[in-house]
């Protein structure tokens, strides 16, 4: 993507527009981020716009939505809990071409071996059980959940590591993306090479 200013308004507005026409002949899109201050706090408030016809607007924003929903949430987290250090971020991408639904059922089973407990433990605000590193587990508290598109946790004990799940793209074709957020560098080194092995574990365990 290429993005020009449109729009610059410091310390309040900021536009941001691409006009590149990768969603078909003639599209664009916008993103204007806007600033306030309320009872001595900054409100961040954030528009997407999509403009010119094109047939996959409603996959684009279904996805779009889900990820701007974790990553303003991943924001605020930052800010309230890891101002000042670095992220390291573990990340893999998946390619899957099955039924959604199927998959997000396995993701969340005892049988992909990456949540302890099955589907009925996933609820918003609950600590569910991870196995990140083999035999380990960790306890992380479930505070982003979008049925069938996403899956955001904090993880406590590791510095307040923030993990999403993502499923990208189409019905039954699309990505699975892991984003794990570590804001310790010696645990991110630990957890590298377990955590990915823990990601392609849920894949290689279909049937």
């Amino acid at each position: 993507m290429t993005q020009t200013v449109d729009a610059w308004e410091p310390p309040k507005h900021l536009r941001l527009l691409d006009e590149s026409g990768w969603m078909g002949e003639g599209t664009s899109l916008a993103l204007d981020y806007y600033l306030s201050t309320e009872k001595g706090k900054t409100r961040v408030r954030m528009v997407q716009s999509a403009f010119g016809a094109s047939e996959g607007w409603d996959d684009l924003f279904d996805g779009i939505k889900t990820g701007w929903t974790y990553f303003l949430h991943n924001l605020r987290i930052y800010l309230e809990k890891h101002q000042g250090r670095v992220r390291r971020l573990i990340t893999e991408r998946i390619k899957v071409e099955m039924p959604r639904q199927k998959f997000w059922d396995h993701l969340l089973s005892d049988a992909g071996g990456f949540v302890i407990g099955g589907p009925d433990a996933v609820k918003m605000g609950d600590s569910i059980e991870l196995r990140l590193q083999e035999p380990a587990t960790v306890r992380a508290v479930v505070e982003v959940l979008v049925e069938r598109q996403g899956l955001g946790l904090r993880i406590p004990e590791l510095t307040d590591a923030l993990l999403f799940v993502e499923l990208e793209g189409k019905k039954d074709k699309f990505h699975v993306g892991y984003w794990l957020s570590v804001y310790d560098e010696a645990q991110a080194k630990a957890l590298e090479a377990p955590a990915k092995r823990a990601f392609h574990r849920i894949h290689e365990s279909l049937s």
